[in-house]
């Protein structure tokens, strides 16, 4: 199915090597979640805690083919949990892509999603997490792209990986990377650095009892 929005011939705008190699990446990432899960799986509480992020991504590279808009800006929330194995989260990615000529409406768009991966921890130092996130990323344009059609949604599939400087026990600093494809077609891919803030809280025993 064709994406609503204006899709003009692909020119060349960004860096689309790094975003086009994402079957590798993703074979990678698997690979070394798998590899960092299976090593911290007999030392791991499940449920044992939450972890709430907040960051921003000031620059969100996208691919060639919509060079109708300018790079994009994003904030993300999201909710993190230690699994049987690796660790699951779930959270919000807002994204502002505004238009780069009159003709082409500027459009807002929220990935709501799903996601597990693993990692490593220094306690009390750093930790470095890789994962994949899998949702739906919803588009909203200021305009109708066609008559009476201002919307569209489609699956997406990201990588991220993530390092974490702990400043105590409950509060850590934290530097994100991803790469995202959304299923349109032409597919959307686009890539970012997002900074943030992170806190972690120790789950009472009636909750980590209703998750198990």
């Amino acid at each position: 199915r064709r994406c609503k929005a204006h899709l003009p011939v692909p020119v060349s705008t960004c860096p689309a090597r790094s975003i086009g190699a994402l079957p590798v990446l993703l074979a990678v990432c698997v690979a070394g979640c798998f590899a960092s899960a299976a090593c911290a799986q007999e030392t791991q509480e499940p449920f044992s805690h939450i972890t709430l992020r907040g960051s921003m991504t000031p620059d969100v590279r996208h691919n060639a083919s919509y060079e109708h808009w300018r790079r994009g800006s994003g904030i993300t929330f999201a909710a993190a949990t230690p699994f049987y194995f690796g660790e699951m989260e779930t959270g919000l990615t807002l994204h502002r892509y505004p238009s780069s000529d009159r003709d082409t409406p500027s459009f807002e768009a929220w990935f709501v999603f799903a996601g597990w991966g693993a990692g490593y921890s220094a306690p009390r130092v750093f930790s470095w997490y890789a994962g994949l996130r899998t949702g739906i990323y919803y588009m909203d344009f200021d305009e109708d792209t066609f008559p009476g059609v201002r919307e569209e949604s489609e699956f997406s599939l990201a990588l991220v990986s993530r390092i974490d400087l702990h400043l105590s026990q409950t509060a850590r600093l934290f530097v994100e990377g991803h790469v995202m494809r959304t299923y349109t077609l032409p597919r959307f891919d686009t890539a970012g650095l997002a900074g943030g803030i992170g806190l972690r809280f120790r789950n009472p025993d009636w909750l980590r009892a209703l998750l198990e």
